[in-house]
């Protein structure tokens, strides 16, 4: 069975934890998957490809796209 975690923000959109502190959380955890998408920044995915390189955690490239619907007002 393969443990991920899809949706994962970090400090460059509204997360608390850095990149870094996430790959060391889901090593430590046994997460095997993990993707940072952070909210219209691609910063966190470009930093977790990194990551992903260095260890046993497979970094996925992932973004959160910010929509407003100027027709109706939300």
């Amino acid at each position: 069975m393969i443990k991920g975690d899809l949706h994962c923000h970090t400090r460059f959109s509204d997360g608390a934890s850095t990149v870094g502190e996430l790959f060391d959380f889901c090593r430590k955890n046994g997460v095997d998957v993990l993707a940072v998408s952070d909210h219209d920044t691609f910063g966190g995915s470009e930093a977790a490809l990194a990551w992903g390189e260095k260890g046993s955690v497979r970094a996925l490239f992932a973004v959160e796209f910010s929509c407003f619907d100027y027709n109706r007002g939300n």
